[in-house]
């Protein structure tokens, strides 16, 4: 039954239903009874065996409804996938509460429903089919709807609704599970297609989506996230840069490529990226191949990570207001080696320039703040071109505008938990942002620079096999 369509059709009301079924069971019982105490009226010798004539054709009477039903479901069974039984209650209650909603359209026959169950992905696909005109309310309380009524349990979610001439169609995929990592054990299941595993369902697919956001308040659980796209990008044999100007947990991740602190190494770390930027263009353009990534002439990923992005912007205003007022102080002395001013434009634009145009050199910037305002990278263009965008712990109104989202595009999750939020991303043809939480991490008293010599190591051998 793998991939067979399904057709539903509205039934009579629920309350309906159950009336009928008890006038079905009650007219079986009197007529099994009436039949076989007529059957057996012969053999009453006297009045004494009328009571055990009676039992015998309610038994009777008991037995053959139980053989029909019996026989009834089982050819159901046999003829109809679980899933008939699981959606034809509820499709009925979706239908009933419908009717009760004022914005549907009078000349609206209540619609057929098609299923389609995917077994190997385990997606629904339920094409509702109208016939007259479905006003615009009516498919958004569809939309509203056929999620609590038939998935109440929120196992599943809605993917994306197509909207067709004379239907719609609404696919629901299993809600993803959440990756738990053994950091003793690595698993290689994505080293050979550069992408990054997520959760049970979704990959970072470093192509399609090269830079990334993580936004989220204190103790949401960014820090674990950003250790987790660390080790996988060790995993990918990149070159890691960290930059950290709280100087707090990836600072202490020496075997990275670089770490930038102070606002000095921060403009150092970007020029020398802006520099291999341009290094990579310019090896790509000679190569008359202008198509092509750059990992395909054998440059390694890149990957820079940036912790509290807002942090980084207030330290290098504060050194830019610093340096001015020691030039200054210092400004009669011929001596004196005039203090960089500019820090703060230098960064914002070294980040502004990377996200704009390292994709085809397979850069990836990552910054992680916990709130993403635009104006913390000039203009809300940039942060655009940021094609995953996590946002972790209870979204503000303000907080989803600034993924670009709306609250209608949300899913219904709970953010309770540490490590839950909500996750976008570019070229997936998404209409809805999705549920996510961040893999678990149990480090059991390993120290985070060992376990991530070992992803290095993991992905030195597979560039050398």
């Amino acid at each position: 039954m793998k991939n067979k369509a399904y057709t539903f059709k509205k039934k009579r009301t629920n309350a309906d239903m159950l009336e009928h079924v008890m006038i079905i069971i009650f007219l079986i019982i009197i007529t099994a009874f009436s039949f076989r105490f007529y059957m057996s009226i012969d053999l009453i010798k006297n009045i004494n065996n009328i009571p055990q004539l009676a039992l015998d054709s309610l038994i009777f009477s008991l037995v053959t409804l139980f053989s029909i039903y019996f026989f009834k479901y089982m050819y159901l069974i046999m003829a109809k996938p679980w899933f008939f039984f699981r959606f034809n209650y509820r499709l009925n209650t979706l239908f009933e509460q419908l009717a009760k909603n004022q914005t549907v359209s009078k000349k609206i026959v209540f619609p057929k429903v098609k299923i389609l169950h995917d077994e190997k992905k385990d997606i629904f696909t339920f094409e509702f089919f109208w016939k007259g005109s479905a006003t615009n309310g009516f498919e958004q309380d569809v939309t509203h709807r056929i999620s609590s009524v038939l998935f109440p349990a929120e196992d599943y979610f809605l993917e994306e609704p197509i909207k067709k001439q004379a239907s719609t169609i609404f696919k629901y995929c299993r809600q993803p599970r959440r990756l738990k990592i053994n950091l003793q054990k690595i698993n290689n299941d994505t080293i050979y297609q550069r992408k990054i595993r997520l959760n049970s369902n979704l990959f970072w697919n470093l192509d399609k989506q090269p830079h990334a956001t993580l936004t989220g308040g204190t103790g949401s659980g960014k820090t674990m996230m950003l250790y987790y796209l660390i080790y996988e990008a060790a995993k990918l044999n990149s070159d890691i840069y960290i930059v950290d100007a709280k100087r707090a947990d990836l600072s202490t991740l020496h075997s990275v490529k670089k770490i930038a602190e102070t606002t000095d190494e921060i403009v150092l770390l970007f020029n020398e990226l802006i520099n291999e930027m341009n290094a990579r263009f310019e090896v790509i353009q000679k190569s008359n191949e202008p198509q092509k990534h750059a990992t395909e002439f054998g440059f390694n990923d890149v990957f820079v990570f940036i912790d509290e992005l807002a942090v980084v912007v207030e330290i290098a205003k504060t050194t830019d207001t610093d340096n001015k007022a020691l030039n200054k102080l210092h400004a009669r002395d011929k001596n004196w080696e005039k203090l960089s001013e500019d820090n703060y434009s230098k960064i914002i634009s070294s980040i502004r320039l990377l996200i704009f145009k390292s994709r085809q050199v397979n850069i990836h910037i990552v910054l992680a703040t916990q709130n993403f305002e635009a104006s913390l990278l000039g203009s809300s263009s940039v942060r655009d071109n940021l094609s995953m965008r996590i946002l972790l712990g209870n979204a503000s109104t303000v907080q989803v505008n600034q993924m670009g989202l709306t609250q209608e595009q949300l899913p219904l999750f709970d953010t309770s938990q540490i490590g839950a939020g909500i996750i976008w991303m570019d070229s997936m043809n998404w209409v809805n942002a999705r549920s996510f939480e961040t893999p678990y991490l149990n480090f059991r008293n390993l120290r985070p620079n060992d376990i991530l010599d070992n992803y290095f190591e993991i992905g030195r051998k597979h560039v050398n096999s």
